[in-house]
């Protein structure tokens, strides 16, 4: 088997100004990102927010949860929204899938949210309920959501409006499918999905001025002072990153809103749908209270953090060290405990997590990671370049995070002790298989229908970044894992000088795919049925580039293959070939025509893929 050496550029130091882990430029800054995490170092809730497609979400109250109250939150987006309009580029369907996930994404660098999808496809505009779950399925998209909530596990659902005839019904029957999950969630059925978990709360949003029994209004215009904006002027700054929709606007200073909810579902009847001024009045908070009040594990939990928080100072971030590391060691002796529920585990990581972003900040750890290409050829050489207190032992690990079954390389570099102000460069190389699968977006189908033996989380994707570099490093005797740096490529923009990011992937070599997935091919009386196809075909590394064609038994292929001489880097060629049938015979079924192109080399390919390249969705 063909293997690509891939060079990894690791460089760490320990910095005694403001430290950074990545080397991306966030809408938080450092100091500022880690006041807001310590918001959260004793919130175990979470909040999970099911919509149907890219630019439904509620961002100024998933900031105010999310950085306002250190809630954890999820947003689970049915679709794509690859049936939607496109105002800056001409990407339609898959390609426009692509293009409004991944500004999802850079949204979710405001709102601080777990991004899912499930398997559904946006076949377009939807006048009823009906025709959407006819699409949908609607079991395939309704185990997306099972499989979502059980692996999330919230404790309140957030849906979109669940009636109504106005809008696209893909909101309204997105909803009422959160609604079933709501339920099926938290019973045994499905058992492949993961172990049964029920939600204690699910509210709709309102989006008229209807005023239910059980409503719910919070108020997302209060100014923060640690964001330096109120929750909703900050959500309308995600907001805008959905710029294929249009949704760039004017904001007022200090924008101010209501965001209004309808409690409709209850896990607990004896905690009835009603009036409340939040989705948690009245709920325990998971592990920090239950129905006999503050457990001794949350109370002191909440006194461990709040020593933590008295102890900041963002000028000398070590001072927070010594109180930090006494609620680490609260949360790892919680985490050998028998007697903690089913959901303990989860929510003690996220703890730990938030506490280890903190840890790092206090001891000024630094770590980069970067290679020289964006597009990487399976089996060919690939480079990553890494940079990041107080006498720590660092371990580097490398993981492959993209779809498929080799998703973890696990690249150990050798331990590091680093002292304050050294800096320490690593090279190491990551063996990539030919028959390794592309980290690049695959198109969701158009049917929903699940494959036997189908990876559960096939659809729930995609995580953009191919590679990331995680550290464990020993602070005062114990092992954390640092927040993981997503290997990116450096990049200088040719048109207009400016240092910009991108994620490097592994894509096919060479490339060819169909300029479009189906071709009408009309026939008259006694003819055969004729169709022209045509295909965009590039590679890497540049060169003669042979395609053939494979069709169905009685079909040929005009000419049947052809050589291009493609430009290094990449740059598409198009192709195009005539498909004749038999003569007389009109298919009861649509014909499957396979392109296939190889290099001299003899390495074969019969995949391609789409660069979709615009200056909000890159990382950075």
């Amino acid at each position: 088997m063909k293997r690509q050496r891939i060079p990894l550029l690791v460089a760490l130091c320990l910095l005694l100004a403001t430290p950074a882990i990545g080397q991306l430029a966030p809408p938080l800054g450092h100091p500022q990102e880690m006041l807001l995490t310590l918001r959260g170092l004793d919130r175990t809730a979470r909040v999970l927010l099911v919509t149907a497609h890219p630019d439904d979400e509620d961002s100024g109250l998933l900031v105010k949860l999310r950085h306002g109250e250190g809630v954890e939150t999820a947003l689970l987006s049915l679709t794509r929204g690859e049936g939607g309009q496109n105002e800056i580029g001409t990407e339609l369907f898959h390609a426009l899938g692509v293009l409004r996930s991944r500004e999802l994404e850079s949204a979710a660098r405001y709102t601080g949210v777990r991004q899912f999808f499930s398997r559904a496809f946006e076949f377009g505009y939807s006048f009823s309920v009906e025709e959407t779950n006819a699409f949908w399925g609607p079991e395939p998209v309704l185990r997306d959501i099972v499989r979502v909530i059980r692996l999330f596990q919230p404790d309140v659902v957030l849906t979109l409006p669940y009636g109504g005839a106005g809008g696209g019904q893909h909101h309204q029957a997105s909803a009422q499918l959160a609604m079933d999950a709501f339920h099926l969630a938290g019973t045994t059925r499905w058992p492949e999905l993961g172990p049964p978990h029920q939600a204690a709360r699910l509210f709709a949003q309102i989006w008229g001025p209807e005023a239910p029994a059980s409503l719910c209004e919070i108020e997302v215009g209060d100014y923060d002072p640690l964001l330096g904006n109120s929750p909703e002027a900050f959500g309308e700054d995600a907001r805008q990153q959905h710029k294929c929709q249009g949704m760039a606007r004017p904001v007022a200073p200090l924008a101010r809103r209501l965001s209004r909810w309808e409690w409709v579902l209850s896990a607990n009847a004896d905690d009835p749908p009603r009036a409340v001024p939040d989705f948690f009045a009245g709920l325990d908070e998971p592990l920090l209270e239950n129905s006999l009040g503050e457990t001794p594990f949350g109370a002191n939990l909440r006194q461990a953090a709040n020593q933590v928080r008295v102890a900041t100072r963002p000028g000398t971030p070590a001072t927070v060290l010594p109180p930090l590391l006494e609620l680490w060691d609260l949360l790892e002796a919680a985490g050998a405990r028998t007697d903690l529920p089913a959901s303990a585990p989860s929510r003690l990581a996220t703890l730990r997590t938030r506490a280890a972003a903190v840890m790092a900040y206090a001891t000024g750890f630094r770590l980069d990671a970067r290679t020289e290409a964006r597009l990487n050829a399976m089996g060919r050489p690939f480079s990553v370049e890494n940079a990041g207190p107080e006498h720590l032992v660092v371990e580097l690990q490398v993981d492959r995070v993209g779809p498929g079954p080799a998703r973890r390389t696990a690249v150990q570099a050798p331990d590091l002790r680093l002292a304050p102000g050294e800096f320490h460069r690593l090279d190491l190389m990551v063996n990539v298989a030919s028959t390794t699968p592309t980290t690049a977006a695959q198109p969701v189908p158009e049917s929903p229908t699940p494959t036997p033996g189908e990876d559960v989380d096939a659809y729930l994707g995609p995580d953009w970044s191919a590679f990331r570099v995680v550290p464990w490093v020993t602070v005062a005797g114990r092992r954390v894992q640092f927040p993981e740096c997503k290997v990116q490529v450096q990049e200088i923009r040719a048109d207009f000088p400016a240092r910009r990011w991108s994620d490097p992937q592994l894509v096919p070599e060479p490339s060819i795919r169909a300029e479009h997935a189906r071709v009408a091919a009309p026939v008259g009386p006694g003819e055969s049925l004729s169709a022209f196809v045509s295909f965009r075909v590039s590679s890497l590394e540049g060169g003669p580039v042979r395609i053939r064609l494979a069709s169905e038994p009685g079909w040929v292929a005009v000419p049947n293959e052809t050589t291009l001489v493609t430009m290094a880097g990449g740059a598409e060629l198009s192709v195009a070939f005539q498909v004749q049938g038999p003569v007389g015979e009109i298919p009861a079924d649509p014909v499957t025509v396979r392109a296939i192109a190889s290099l001299p080399s003899g390495q074969v390919s019969e995949q391609g893929y789409r660069v979709v390249d615009y200056h909000h969705i890159r990382p950075g």
